[in-house]
């Protein structure tokens, strides 16, 4: 289970992994929080008859959808795993990390921010760990832009 929500970069993540997972035979569904009473393919009606089942995993990034009630409450009741992976830093998030359901699993992409969270969070926070950055593997059937032709010199694509 996993979200589309207004951050796009958050959804392409969530696009990667729901593939990846699709690949080795497991059932995905995101839920699309722009717009979910919407009658769609990620709609809150279709996410509905989704958890009617046992959920193993929830991937958040940032602690979407991490905090609220219902979400824990459905969570807890079927022992979801949550995986909430942090793009920011913790500092932001200080409501996610005190408030979240039992089987809460956190990633950070700054060695600093993991320790940050042992530090103010160790007894709210049982688990978490160091996820770096990592790329995309470029699509075969795309060709490469020459260095030279590229539009920009520098990508930043890090956190702060």
């Amino acid at each position: 289970m996993y979200y589309y929500s207004e951050v796009e970069s958050f959804n392409c993540f969530t696009n990667l992994l729901a593939g990846e997972l699709l690949t080795r035979v497991h059932k995905t569904f995101i839920l699309d929080l722009k717009n979910p009473p919407a009658e769609n393919l990620h709609s809150f009606a279709k996410f509905s008859a989704f958890i009617a089942e046992k959920v193993d995993a929830a991937i958040c990034f940032d602690g979407l959808r991490t905090r609220e009630d219902i979400f824990i409450d459905i969570r807890n009741f079927y022992q979801t795993v949550v995986i909430d992976i942090l793009m920011d830093p913790p500092l932001r998030f200080h409501p996610s990390l005190e408030k979240h359901p039992q089987n809460y699993l956190l990633f950070c992409c700054d060695l600093d921010h993991v320790e940050y969270v042992k530090k103010y969070f160790s007894q709210t926070v049982s688990h978490v760990d160091f996820m770096p950055h990592v790329g995309i593997i470029p699509n075969k059937t795309i060709p490469d832009i020459p260095y030279r032709e590229k539009k920009y010199d520098i990508l930043f694509s890090g956190t702060y």
